[in-house]
């Protein structure tokens, strides 16, 4: 997938003044100059003008550049289109709309309809000398919240200075996963994930004009990871995409769902609508549809599955032939390299929900109530007997009364035990033709454990008890990642406070980059507090079924094996 960028023609025009230059399709500059303007640049579709005048002084920013044609009309619940071009240049200075969504439920619905738009924070060193690899960050919120213009590229494009930043939209809730009632020989309820690889496509297309060499790496966090899980597993997306980094949500058993379950899920929503038909549908009004998709009292758990994703994508034996899961065990899916992981506490995410009011009780839950959860959950009592032992309340630190127990059992079901299994398989794949022992060899996999507790943590999980008792929850790692993030009503990320965590922050963001850039973490931006991050299986104990990952912590990160293998086995049974 290297592209080879052709030369570049700056040019002095009455219009558009001496101070910028126009670049062609799939061309770098070599204009330094243009650090501190306006530059304009040419994708397939016509010319962008971007702002190069961001803080960090070496990066540039291109926004709301529309991937694909608006998804309205007759275009509703219909794969992405190509764009259409313009004419003149187009503004894109500023972030675009996100799609429409229930960030509050209390509220109105945020966003439009036409929402299908990218964003792009490019070094000026990838504009003047080209090669450079891109990240495309899709974005999390179950399927139903979220959008990629929450996420800001600069810090991380500026600390690596040869990697490109993208962010998405796609498609959410009942517009991006709303099966017809006829297939019509073609995939349904995955418009969502199409406009995702819409997005890949784009950028294969184009990236070679912010100075890409065609080598991308896609990153995601909870619902965006597990897409991942699911274009690793899709024929459509083979070839799309040349390694995969997945943030707490590799291949749990909620990325997708059945047909049935989906059909179902229609039939709910003609009901809600007052709707017969999909003519109906079609003319149903927007914002009034978002608000009843994003009614959790009809599509809180429509699959059947405890916290399985109220919208998600289909298995529909076109996109997907199976579960992720499943096609996973059967060697279905593309051996690429990976990064993933999970944060220490993930299941205090998962407190408030309306259907667990044992661990609503929080710090107050006694050991019967802990018995009583897990009875919940398991099938039968010689399950709940040996989950008892496992998360017996003293026998870890991290389970140091019923509540934390009970959160961690959670927290390892929902995102732990799912990731440890997915990286266990990728692990064992070997390249076609390569001798058994090679495994890993062809598509190294790296695995981490975010632990650091933030300083000023983004949220809690409303337990009763304290601020703060969310501990290292789901999504934490995120401000990290990104070296702090803008504030957004579903997700009010704190600030980073202090030498140390901006130095972890900075170490985080180097081994992401380094990966989008090589697929090895350990090569390129090093910190004081970098340390070499292992790939699973170069040092695991087989005897000992221990498996290696980077606990990333502060005073410094530190390389462990077997952790929650004990608890993962018995879960995974």
């Amino acid at each position: 997938h290297h592209l080879h960028p052709t030369p570049w023609f700056p040019f002095s025009n009455p219009r558009l003044g001496p101070a910028r230059a126009i670049l062609p399709l799939g061309a770098p500059t070599a204009c330094a100059k243009l650090t501190r303007m306006e530059t304009l640049l040419r994708v397939q579709q016509g010319l962008l003008r971007g702002n190069c005048s961001l803080p960090q002084g070496d990066v540039c920013f291109f926004g709301a550049i529309p991937f694909a044609s608006p998804p309205i009309g007759t275009l509703r619940w219909q794969p992405p289109q190509l764009p259409s071009p313009w004419t003149g240049e187009r503004d894109a200075t500023r972030l675009g709309p996100q799609c429409l969504q229930m960030e509050d439920p209390d509220s109105p619905p945020l966003g439009v309809e036409s929402c299908l738009f990218l964003n792009v924070w490019t070094p000026t060193a990838c504009l003047e000398q080209g090669g450079c690899a891109t990240m495309l960050w899709i974005h999390g919120g179950g399927y139903t919240i979220g959008s990629g213009i929450n996420y800001d590229g600069a810090a991380d494009a500026s600390l690596a200075a040869d990697v490109i930043v993208v962010t998405t939209n796609y498609r959410l809730h009942a517009f991006g996963f709303l099966v017809d009632s006829v297939s019509h020989g073609e995939s349904t309820g995955n418009f969502g994930l199409q406009d995702q690889r819409e997005a890949m496509r784009w950028l294969r297309t184009n990236v070679a004009s912010f100075g890409g060499n065609g080598r991308l790496t896609i990153v995601g966090e909870s619902a965006g990871a597990s897409s991942i899980s699911c274009h690793l597993c899709a024929p459509a997306s083979r070839g799309l995409f040349s390694a995969a980094a997945m943030e707490s949500g590799a291949f749990p058993f909620w990325s997708a769902r059945s047909l049935a379950a989906a059909r179902k899920q229609r039939e709910t929503l003609l009901h809600a609508t007052g709707c017969s038909d999909q003519a109906c549908l079609l003319a149903f009004d927007a914002a009034n549809l978002t608000t009843i998709a994003g009614d959790g009292r009809l599509f809180g758990n429509t699959s059947g599955k405890l916290y399985a994703a109220s919208w998600a994508p289909t298995v529909d034996g076109m996109e997907l032939a199976a579960q992720p899961t499943e096609l996973l065990v059967r060697n279905e899916c593309a051996r690429v390299p990976l990064l993933l992981g999970v944060n220490r506490d993930e299941g205090t995410s998962s407190a408030n929900a309306p259907s667990e009011p044992l661990l609503q009780r929080g710090f107050n839950m006694s050991g019967a109530e802990l018995r009583a959860f897990l009875d919940s959950w398991l099938p039968n009592q010689t399950a709940v007997a040996r989950a008892s032992q496992l998360y017996a309340v003293g026998s870890s630190p991290l389970y140091s009364s019923p509540y934390w127990a009970a959160v961690h059992f959670l927290g390892d079901v929902l995102f732990t035990c799912p990731a440890l299994h997915a990286a266990r398989q990728f692990d064992a794949l070997t390249a076609p033709g390569a001798a058994p022992t090679d495994r890993g060899a062809a598509a190294p996999v790296f695995l981490y454990w975010f632990d650091h507790p933030p300083r000023d943590p983004p949220f809690d999980a409303d337990v009763p008890g304290f601020n703060g008792s969310a501990g290292v929850s789901h999504a934490f790692e995120m401000q990290f990642v990104w070296q702090g993030l803008p504030q957004s009503l579903w997700a009010p990320y704190g600030a980073l406070v202090g030498a140390e965590e901006y130095l972890l922050s900075r170490t985080i963001a180097a081994y992401w980059t380094n990966f989008v850039r090589s697929a090895d973490p350990n090569v390129g931006t090093r910190t004081s507090m970098t340390r070499d991050w292992p790939r699973v299986g170069s040092n695991d104990s087989v005897s000992a079924g221990g498996i290696s990952a980077l606990e990333l912590r502060l005073p410094t990160p530190s390389v462990v094996s077997g952790r929650a293998e004990a608890q993962c086995a018995f879960i995974d049974q």
